[in-house]
């Protein structure tokens, strides 16, 4: 989205998100002031459009499959569809890394994992999660599976800054 560092003030985080990429972003139809002409001058708009916008705009991320504004939409979208992430029990895992954040949040069957590492490297950890053995991790954001828990400590491998929303599965009996 990018904002204005010359704006007074916090004026520079608040810039809003432009809608389009054309003449004030979306925002006012004002033309180039031009005294005699009656136009509204553009100069009064409340804010003026962050640097970039022509590249960087609602218009242009709807078509962008990965674009910050359906990532965003994915998480509100993932928040709605698991309760858990908001209500329920919190419960501290224990990593054997400290760079590595990890808990569980539980609503009655449901069980959502949340690790996130807060390095901005790779790091590995290992997780007791052996009171969920028998489910399948289930990358909530992107459907990935991963392997099912046992009674062993369970090995996470995170990109620098990277985080993993899981949610436990139960096995299908065989």
């Amino acid at each position: 989205m990018g904002d204005t560092p010359a704006l007074p003030d916090r004026d520079a985080q608040r810039t809003p998100m432009p809608w389009r990429p054309d003449r004030n972003a979306g925002f006012s139809a004002a033309a180039p002031y031009r005294p005699s002409s009656g136009d509204p001058d553009p100069r009064h708009l409340y804010l003026p459009p962050a640097d970039g916008f022509r590249g960087i705009n609602v218009e242009e991320q709807l078509y962008d499959e990965s674009s910050l504004l359906h990532w965003t939409r994915d998480l509100i979208q993932a928040y709605k569809e698991h309760p858990s992430l908001a209500v329920g029990t919190f419960t501290d895992l224990d990593s054997s890394n400290g760079h590595v954040l990890a808990f569980a949040r539980q609503d009655g069957d449901e069980v959502v994992l949340g690790i996130f590492n807060l390095a901005g490297t790779t790091q590995a950890t290992d997780l007791d999660l052996s009171a969920w053995a028998g489910r399948r991790p289930t990358d909530i954001l992107g459907s990935q599976r991963l392997r099912v828990i046992d009674d062993l400590p369970y090995a996470v491998t995170l990109e620098g800054n990277g985080f993993y929303w899981l949610t436990l599965s139960r096995r299908a009996p065989k």
